[in-house]
Parts: C-alpha cells; sequence; structure tokens
C-alpha cells in the first residue's frame, strides 16, 4: 500500500491535498499576475514613449539614450512572455496535480501513471518556488544602493530635461502663434515644429511617469509573492506526501533482475 503504509482511502485523501495545493498555488498566482500585469503596463509605457522619441528624430532622440535602444528591442520582445511566465508554474503545477488527483482516485492497485504525473507536478513546484521567491524579494532589491543610484540618476535627468523641453514647446507655440497672426506665408513649418514639440514634451514626460510609478508597484509584489512561494512550498509537499502513499520509492512488486538462465534450464551435477 505504499512506503507509508497508506490505505485507499488515504490515498484519495492525499490526491485531495495535493490538488488543493494546485488550487492554491493558482489562487496566490493570479493574484500576483495582477501586480506584474500593471508593472508591465508601465514598463510597456516607458518603452513605447521611447519609441516615440526616437521617431521624432533630433534632440529627441537623444533624450531617449537614457535607456540603450537594445534594451527597449529586448523589453518589446520579451514582454508578452514575461506575463505568461508569472502563472505558468502554478497553472502547470494545478494541471499536474488535478492528473494526478483523478488518477489516484480511479486506480486500482497500481498508481504508475498518476506517478507520472506527480514528477511533473514537483518540478513544476520547484520552479514555482524559486520564481515566486525571487519576485517576493524584488521590491527589497529596489532598496539596494545600486539600484537606488540609477534611480537617482533618471530622476535628475528628468528634473533637468522636462523643463528645457518644456521652454521648447513655449517657444514653439508662440512661433506658431505669430505666424497665423501674421496672416502671410506658410505656416506648415511652425506647425510641424509645434506639433513635435508636443509629442516630444509629453512622450518624455510618459516616460518620467511612468519609471517612477513602474519601481512604486514593484513594492506590492512582496505580499503576493511570497505568498506565491508559500503555496507552491505546501503543493511540493503534498505531491511528496501522495507520491509516498502511491508506493513512488519502493521498486513494482516482481520487479529485479532476472536470471541468465531460466531455473528448470539449469542442471544440477548428480553426486
Amino acid at each position: 500500500m505504499g512506503c507509508c503504509g497508506a490505505s485507499k482511502k488515504c490515498i484519495k485523501l492525499s490526491s485531495a491535498n495535493a490538488l488543493l495545493g494546485g488550487i492554491f498555488m493558482v489562487a496566490a498566482a493570479f493574484s500576483l499576475f495582477g501586480t506584474m500585469g500593471t508593472i508591465f503596463d508601465k514598463v510597456l509605457c516607458i518603452v513605447n514613449n521611447l519609441n516615440i522619441l526616437v521617431n521624432l528624430g533630433g534632440e529627441y532622440a537623444e533624450d531617449a539614450d537614457l535607456v540603450p535602444q537594445s534594451a527597449v528591442d529586448a523589453i518589446r520582445t520579451w514582454i508578452d512572455l514575461l506575463r505568461i511566465i508569472a502563472i505558468l508554474p502554478a497553472c502547470g503545477a494545478c494541471a499536474f496535480l488535478l492528473g494526478s488527483c483523478l488518477l489516484g482516485w480511479c486506480a486500482k492497485g497500481s498508481y504508475c501513471c498518476a506517478k507520472v504525473f506527480n514528477v511533473f507536478a514537483m518540478h513544476s513546484c520547484a520552479g514555482g518556488i524559486v520564481f515566486y521567491a525571487l519576485c517576493g524579494i524584488a521590491a527589497t532589491l529596489v532598496e539596494t544602493p545600486s539600484v537606488q543610484a540609477q534611480i537617482s540618476e533618471f530622476n535628475t535627468q528628468c528634473a533637468t530635461t522636462l523643463p528645457t523641453l518644456k521652454t521648447e514647446l513655449d517657444q514653439a507655440q508662440a512661433a506658431y502663434d505669430a505666424a497665423v497672426e501674421a496672416g502671410s506665408g506658410d505656416i506648415t513649418p511652425y506647425k510641424e515644429q509645434l506639433d513635435d514639440a508636443n509629442a516630444g514634451y509629453a512622450a518624455f514626460e510618459q516616460v518620467c511617469a511612468c519609471y517612477d510609478d513602474a519601481f512604486n508597484e514593484l513594492s506590492n509584489l512582496t505580499v503576493p509573492g511570497f505568498i506565491s512561494m508559500v503555496a507552491s512550498i505546501y503543493a511540493l509537499l503534498a505531491v511528496c506526501i501522495l507520491c509516498c502513499n502511491e508506493n513512488c520509492c519502493s521498486k513494482p512488486s516482481g520487479a529485479g533482475i532476472k536470471p541468465a538462465f531460466p531455473p528448470e534450464s539449469v542442471q544440477m551435477p548428480v553426486a
């Protein structure tokens, strides 16, 4: 009945407990997913507005150099995948635990198929423990001197660049208004200059605002991150107990090394 001497009733209870751990894991992970989704939206806000600055060219493109273009391209490529990774360990573990639970309830005598699901669930839970622990400590990493220095440097750039862009916007607006008031000549260049100034100022302002919001949101990862980690630990312990009850650590009955020759083919010497 298993290395823990479990009855079939006990195995059914262990199966239900393991599935409960998977459900707990998914619920905690979706709470974390919501917070991470907000952070990813802020990151996309930064990336998209930096892209606007690059497209404007000139001094606006120079302002976009606050974040390397290679990093911007990488973020745009991987941001959607990172969203999925936030819930992948939990959903994978819950799916495997559901299969293991159903097989644990329905199996008669042998739990070979259930054990396969148990192994995959263990790996998913272990991956969840590592990933969600990293999410939980992300907020504390923000407080390290090196990260704070980078944040301070970026905020200084925003504090010096935004007033300059606002002055250029005001000048472009004044030049356009003067051209319109004069009522002579082509005002298209003035309008284009004003549009670029408006777009550049608005984009850079959004970059600075979203940058602050993203780091502020990181502090909200701590609680759901550690709750998800605890849920993963619970699920891992539950599936380990289930696997033990299903005799995962023992050889199947009748397992062993087969003799090289059948017993009937061995001739005993006659005295």
